[in-house]
């Protein structure tokens, strides 16, 4: 993931001058928002200093987050030739405003950096040099914030080929990544599940989460047909440990599965990521059973309906509401990556002159423009930062709701909180009945 991270620094520095950075910066800054999130979160073992270093791609992001809304909404607000001279500016512009709510995000992100830097944990000399490059960064944002001018802007744009990646020490560091498995349900595509058309129905799941301290965080996450996805949190007593030994050959597997799948990524972050505890990381083992209650739509129709479940982890995002609307507009493009993916290995992808194309190549081109076109240009998305906006079909909501292990308990909302996908999807498929066969 370091890499991967590393790699997109340079797509960004060798883009950023070009006519076509105006799509790829949001699809790029939010990939490294995304990743940069899962090397915090989803690895136990990184050191203070470390954890600066994954901070500090995020910094990047949000500056060139920052100049691709920049753009987009400075092409917004140019005038159309069919449009006439009466109706004036768009409403959806660019603004001083916008400008301003832009550049406080970015300047509030560098400042707590910077206090984390002086955490008498941090290995002072490794940052040094660092301290200067966002130094000069942080004199930048406050002049574009007192003068949001294009002059400005245009300046803080040269910043981006000052960065460089902020090295990462992982030769005394204990990694362990959080990993699960949903083992129930199983896939049953050929015998969807049948259910009543208005009435509410269960859904036992099952799993094993890997290395994890605690299970507060862990969530059942559903995507739904109509893209919407809720997060279901089970009651603590759901989780039950398993003990040194018992299904270690299953556990032992499942670390291997993701060890092959992930062989590039684990030689950098075997030497790259986690959270310092000094010593070894002390993590376990731990079985989940529990029900989830779901009620039917009329958007499903009668045909089967794949519900995609998957075991989550809640984190606490740097900026509430612009980092979890940034990383759901990441989802979406990994999403749309996993089915392009899907697609071309059955050979059902072609492209317009009936070629079938590269998953790369056309997984790259469509993220890009289908997402974009999606979340982005959403009504209530771009200004909708602080947690009310979003794509209205994939709302990621971090809503906990009712666990059918806990009858009666009230479903109340986890604020403050984003979540990162830790085990493989599985497709759930329910068909509902006609209303008057039922």
């Amino acid at each position: 993931m370091y890499l991967e991270c590393c790699q997109l620094l340079v797509q960004i520095q060798e883009s950023y001058d070009s006519p076509s950075f105006i799509m790829l910066a949001p699809i790029l800054s939010a990939q490294l928002f995304r990743l940069s999130y899962y090397m915090d979160h989803i690895f136990l073992g990184l050191d203070a200093t470390a954890k600066i270093s994954v901070g500090y791609f995020r910094i990047l992001a949000n500056l060139v987050w920052f100049f691709g809304m920049v753009q987009k909404k400075a092409g917004a607000s140019a005038p159309s030739s069919s449009s006439s001279s009466a109706t004036g500016p768009r409403e959806d512009g660019l603004t001083r405003e916008y400008l301003q709510s832009m550049l406080q995000q970015a300047i509030k992100r560098l400042t707590d950096l910077q206090a984390q830097m002086d955490r008498p944990e941090v290995d002072q000399g490794r940052i040094q040099g660092y301290r200067i490059i966002l130094g000069d960064l942080r004199v930048a944002l406050l002049r574009a914030f007192k003068s949001p001018s294009t002059i400005e802007v245009v300046r803080l744009l040269s910043n981006i080929v000052k960065f460089k990646p902020m090295e990462i020490d992982f030769r005394n560091m204990d990694l362990q990544r959080i990993s699960a498995e949903v083992t129930r349900p199983t896939m049953n595509r050929d015998r969807p599940t049948d259910i009543h058309p208005s009435f509410p129905f269960l859904v036992p799941v099952e799993g094993l989460i890997h290395h994890v301290r605690d299970t507060t965080g862990v969530a059942i996450q559903v995507t739904f047909p109509n893209g919407n996805v809720r997060h279901y949190y089970p009651p603590p007593d759901h989780f039950i440990p398993v003990e040194d030994g018992e299904n270690k050959e299953k556990s032992d597997e499942s670390d291997a599965k993701w060890e092959a799948e992930n062989a590039t990524a684990m030689d950098v972050v075997s030497a790259t990521t986690g959270e310092a505890l000094g010593t070894t990381t002390m993590s376990s083992t731990y079985r989940l059973r529990t029900s989830i209650e779901i009620y039917p739509e009329a958007s499903w129709g009668t045909t089967p309906a794949e519900l995609r479940i998957t075991l989550s982890r809640s984190f606490q995002p740097d900026l509430v509401g612009h980092d979890e609307f940034i990383c759901r507009f990441a989802e979406e493009i990994a999403t749309e990556k996993r089915q392009q993916q899907a697609l071309m290995q059955r050979g059902m992808l072609t492209d317009p002159n009936g070629q079938s194309q590269s998953s790369s190549s056309y997984s790259a081109s469509a993220s890009g423009s289908s997402a974009s076109a999606g979340l982005l240009n959403h009504p209530r998305g771009l200004l909708a930062l602080g947690g009310g906006g979003g794509h209205g079909g994939q709302a990621s909501s971090s809503r906990r709701l009712r666990s059918l292990a806990t009858p009666g308990s009230e479903a109340h909302v986890m604020q403050n909180q984003s979540t990162l996908e830790i085990s493989k999807g599985i497709s759930y498929y329910v068909a509902r009945r006609a209303m008057f066969n039922s």
